[in-house]
């Protein structure tokens, strides 16, 4: 399961766009966001944390020697985790807004879907053995239908009715 190529239509600007060794960290700078993480290679454990309050509040980890993804919400809801191995590359794609989070491994060969609820603005933090590559966007609410949807849907799907 992917996200639908739709999302990329809520994107309003690109807040990061670098690459983060484990224990540097960012602030969100939004309340709703996507984050797209990269790393070259597979071969090492890989970590993001979103913290908030001054605690770390969710974590995303990926262990190479189990060969498994885990997402932690903490509290009660403990650790959900499913067997997962990046085909050379790991990716994940992070939804975040005010009271949910997504997360797509690699080419949704596993997603997660939690409820969080932020009270102040989210720090991510690194964590693992390797850097990884970090594209942030801040995102919009929702899809106005507006000229430029009307396009991209025109352009994207066929449909034997007619656009108004």
């Amino acid at each position: 399961m992917t996200p639908v190529r739709e999302m990329e239509l809520l994107r309003t600007e690109t807040l990061e766009n670098a690459w983060y060794s484990p224990g540097e960290a960012f602030h969100a700078g939004a309340k709703a966001f996507e984050l797209i993480v990269n790393a070259s290679c597979s071969f090492y454990d890989a970590a993001i944390f979103l913290e908030w309050n001054g605690e770390q509040q969710y974590s995303i980890t990926y262990s190479s020697e189990r060969g498994r993804v885990s997402v932690d919400r903490g509290g009660v809801d403990g650790i959900r985790m499913a067997d997962w191995n990046p085909e050379g590359q790991l990716k994940w794609r992070i939804f975040v807004d005010a009271s949910s989070i997504e997360v797509f491994c690699g080419n949704g060969e596993v997603v997660f879907s939690s409820r969080i609820y932020p009270k102040k603005n989210i720090h991510i933090r690194i964590g693992g053995e390797i850097q990884l590559h970090v594209t942030q966007y801040k995102l919009k609410r929702s899809i106005h239908y507006d000229e430029k949807l009307r396009q991209y849907l025109k352009n994207n799907f066929v449909t034997k009715t007619r656009l108004y």
